[in-house]
């Protein structure tokens, strides 16, 4: 049986406030992420059996995982996924450094490589077709405590993501 994985940063309750407020004002051009399950995501690991994703908990026990800051400032449509998403720049070290070994311990594992350049973002709008015009934006500055591994379970109720492990960032 396998599992649907991701390793992700979640934002804390302060943080979560702004994100709902820039939801609501976007709300009527596509469908709202829930905001129990709003993050950023750092690596998508996709489906795979309990032996892989034992295998990527056990290196990750293994690394030492440095606290990053990431500001994410801008509001960008897109297309393809269709998504509004609040995006930035991996301009500190250690999240660059963070995201070359947790790609370099999918790889290990046997996981397909990521073609796409990482970028920081927090989807807030799915199913979007237009950005609208809004007022100016604050952005949001992330200075994330932990590192967790999520399963997305899809449900009745919609898409549900449970923390099954979580790293501290020291």
């Amino acid at each position: 049986m396998t599992r649907r994985l991701f390793l992700a940063i979640a934002p804390d309750s302060e943080q979560v406030t702004p994100l709902a407020s820039l939801q609501q004002q976007l709300s009527a051009i596509g469908r709202p992420v829930r905001l129990a399950n709003l993050h950023m995501t750092m690596f998508f690991i996709g489906h795979c059996s309990h032996e892989i994703s034992n295998a990527i908990i056990t290196a990750i026990d293994n690394l030492s995982l440095p606290r990053f800051k990431v500001s994410l400032t801008t509001l960008e449509l897109w297309q393809k996924p269709k998504i509004i998403c609040l995006a930035g720049i991996a301009d500190d070290p250690k999240l660059a450094h963070m995201i070359i070994n947790l790609r370099q311990i999918a790889a290990n594992v046997g996981l397909p490589p990521d073609p796409h350049l990482y970028r920081p973002h927090i989807t807030l709008i799915r199913k979007a077709k237009t950005l609208p015009l809004l007022t100016p934006l604050q952005g949001l500055t992330l200075q994330p405590q932990q590192l967790h591994l999520y399963h997305s379970v899809s449900s009745p109720m919609g898409v549900q993501y449970h923390i099954i492990n979580s790293w501290p960032l020291l």
